[in-house]
């Protein structure tokens, strides 16, 4: 075993991995996993980590995220979720930190469930009640003050990232 391989873990995967799962692998990449890419039972390539990488949430301006989960949420929804006022979410132009990392958070949620959802599912989907939620949709838990991070928040993100395996479970199990 060479220093790269004490270095990361190892996991072995296919092209038809890579085309079915290709956002489970790059967020397993972004947080250290590595892999190997097999071909006919043979490694063909590394997929390794490149250290200190910026996720596209991180390297999004606000201004960016903002119009992205403007183009998915009403704007006294997202204003109430990102704890702010309508009208500073259309006149201030640097937000606060603990909104920033809301932002962040929910760009990042949006951009999980507009993989598999239209945006009428995604909204949808964020409205519905649920049951992991008692009773409440992901909006009216996001509703009260949050930070990026916290229980309130991850709970949100959990649920999204099981729909999501979810649904790439369904997806993997289809037939061709």
């Amino acid at each position: 075993m060479t220093d790269l391989d004490e270095r990361w873990q190892w996991s072995r995967v296919t092209r038809r991995d890579l085309q079915m799962c290709s956002r489970d692998i790059v967020t397993r990449l972004r947080t250290g996993h590595a892999f190997v890419l097999m071909e006919d039972g043979h490694p063909l390539a590394h997929l390794t980590p490149i250290q200190n990488a910026v996720t596209p949430a991180q390297g999004r301006s606000s201004g960016l995220q903002l119009e992205r989960l403007r183009s998915v949420l009403a704007e006294h929804d997202l204003a109430c979720i990102l704890g702010v006022s309508v009208r500073a979410l259309s006149a201030v132009e640097d937000f606060p930190p603990v909104v920033t990392g809301r932002m962040t958070s929910l760009d990042t949620l949006i951009e999980d469930l507009s993989l598999w959802n239209s945006p009428s599912q995604l909204s949808t989907w964020l409205r519905r009640p649920r049951q992991e939620l008692q009773r409440r949709s992901p909006l009216d838990r996001l509703a009260f003050p949050w930070t990026a991070g916290d229980s309130r928040s991850e709970v949100v993100l959990d649920l999204a990232r099981h729909d999501r395996r979810r649904h790439m479970t369904r997806r993997l199990d289809a037939p061709e």
